[in-house]
Order: structure tokens, then sequence, then C-alpha cells
């Protein structure tokens, strides 16, 4: 494939590092460096690199992707806590995966997905603590205080245990 060189681009050659596919580019003035063929802004669109520029876009594609109603309804949400905890974990420990969850487009909804079924394990959880450790009757700020942060920190645990730091691709 013949490339179109512009913004100092001397170069660029296909490679894969990590398990993601990319490009090496030579840029003038630079040092040669591994760009992702795909990567996410932070919009949370899939965004492809054009090599001979170094600039990534948004392929026609993506314009043209169907959803289910959930994931249509899912996207209308911001990622919280949870689901950029998931993103994080993710790029750190399963790059490759991550890789292709957004050369796919789905990674925003992956992630809001992991968000919605940790928010429901972390209530069911938390009404559990209720019943088997009630919250205290006293008066005592401090005491109410001390039992919603014990009880935070044993739901919280388990989500993330279970739900938000597991490999996932759906």
């Amino acid at each position: 494939m013949e490339l179109k060189l512009t913004n100092g681009i001397l170069s660029a050659e296909p490679t894969t590092a990590d398990g993601a596919e990319g490009w090496i580019i030579h840029q003038q003035g630079k040092e040669p460096h591994f760009s992702p063929t795909w990567i996410v802004g932070k919009d949370g669109n899939r965004r492809k690199l054009d090599p001979g520029s170094g600039l990534y876009f948004a392929p026609e594609e993506d314009y043209r992707v169907t959803r289910s109603p959930d994931e249509d309804e899912l996207m209308k949400r911001a990622p919280g806590r949870f689901a950029r905890d998931w993103q994080t974990f993710m790029e750190q420990n399963h790059k490759g995966l991550a890789m292709e969850i957004q050369g796919q487009g789905r990674w925003k909804i992956v992630a809001l997905k992991v968000e919605r079924e940790a928010l429901e394990m972390y209530d069911r959880l938390a009404a559990d603590y209720q019943k088997s450790y009630p919250q205290p009757q006293s008066k005592s700020f401090l005491e109410q205080q001390k039992w919603r942060e014990t009880m935070d920190l044993h739901v919280k645990r388990d989500v993330m245990e279970q739900i938000v730091l597991q490999p996932r691709e759906n």
C-alpha cells in the first residue's frame, strides 16, 4: 500500500507490539515510535490511525454500527467508577484484549455493562450486609458513619473481585 506522507512523517512500517497491531512511525525530528492502529478517544469512540499523517480518525463504519436497544440505552449514560476501574484494569493487565475490544468499537459498551452489573451486585450485597449486620440504632453520627464505611468497604471489595477485576469481551 502506497502511503501519502504528511505532517513530517518520513515512513511508517506495520508491526505488532504487546499483541496489538500498529505502526512504527518515523517522523522528522523525533525518535521512531509505536502507534496502535486503533485507539479510543476521550469521548469513548474508537479511532483508526492514518499512518501517513500520524492522525486518528473515526472510521466510516462507526456511523453504521447497529446496537441492541439495551446497548443504545446504556450509551446514554456516562461511565462511572466501576466502568473506569474495569477499563484501567484491562489496559494494564490485558492490553491485547483491551485493544481488540476498542477496535470493535465496544469499549464503552462493555465498560457500561460492567458498571451496571457491579451496581446491581453492590445493591444486593449491601442489602445482605444490612440483614447480617444491622445498622446500629445509636444516635451517634460517628458510630453510624463507621458502620456505613465498614459496609461499603466489604461490599466494594467483593464487587471489585467478582465483577470489575475480571477480563471480559462483552
